[in-house]
């Protein structure tokens, strides 16, 4: 049952939620392989599919072996072979999901209606998917502390890279969405209490207002070697963890 112009109406149509690639995760399996937004998938190591959630019990029961994905790309057939990942996932209620996916979000047959918002709307919108990102981004460093999520989903400047790479291959809004995501993320690194950073200086110009007097030089600069210290540590890691996933693929 659909509604269009105001009328509802019934159709036949295949099934609703076929095995159909709407997006490929960057530096996903889905994205090593190949595999692109429009791609039919009809079988999975030979068992016809018709359904995403075919699919997804297939990739399940994989078990992480290689397997092997018949695609339909415009007229053409062809074969794919891939493995599946143990990803970690944050889900919406904060917790840690670890499954075996190959890196792909499903589409429909029918698209969705849409509407373009006011100007205040957007802002709200806006607002909220910058509120987001910083409850994800938090939620992930607190796991990260205490161990539930493993730290070698830190990306560094090469993994930045292939990030935008990949999303500017899919279109300017995946790239533009990856910018503010980053941005956000960035942005609120910057305000963390470490010297060296905007939320270092916050810190200390609120420690002069109380005390009526900055701090001592030669705490000033402990702090900021301190501080230098742990961002460089951080990028230093978060490089090493980069060049890991491109030596291990």
């Amino acid at each position: 049952m659909i509604e269009r112009d105001g009328e509802r109406m019934t159709l036949e149509v295949p099934y609703v939620v076929p095995p159909l690639v709407q997006f490929t995760a960057p530096l996903s399996a889905a994205s090593a392989a190949g595999l692109k937004p429009g791609d039919l998938i009809v079988e999975a190591d030979g068992k016809p599919l018709y359904s995403f959630g075919a699919l997804q019990e297939a990739v399940l029961g994989s078990g992480g072996e290689p397997m092997t994905l018949k695609v339909r790309r415009g007229d053409a057939l062809l074969d794919i072979t891939l493995t599946p990942r143990v990803t970690e996932q944050l889900l919406p209620d904060g917790t840690i999901d670890k499954r075996l996916l190959i890196g792909i979000s499903g589409g429909t047959v029918l698209g969705p209606s849409t509407y373009t918002p006011m100007p205040w709307e957007a802002l709200w919108i806006g607002g909220e998917r910058v509120v987001n990102v910083i409850d994800q981004s938090l939620t992930g460093i607190w796991h990260i502390i205490q161990g539930s999520l493993s730290a070698k989903n830190l990306q560094g400047p090469v993994g930045i890279a292939q990030l935008s790479g990949e999303s500017a291959s899919q279109g300017v809004f995946e790239l533009i969405t990856l910018i503010a995501v980053i941005s956000t993320a960035i942005g609120l690194l910057n305000l963390f209490p470490i010297p060296v950073l905007d939320g270092g200086h916050l810190l200390m110009f609120g420690y002069e207002a109380i005390a009526h007097r900055p701090p001592p030089d030669s705490v000033q600069r402990i702090a900021m070697t301190i501080g230098l210290s742990m961002v460089l540590l951080l990028m230093v890691f978060a490089t090493y963890n980069d060049l890991m996933r491109l030596a291990l693929g």
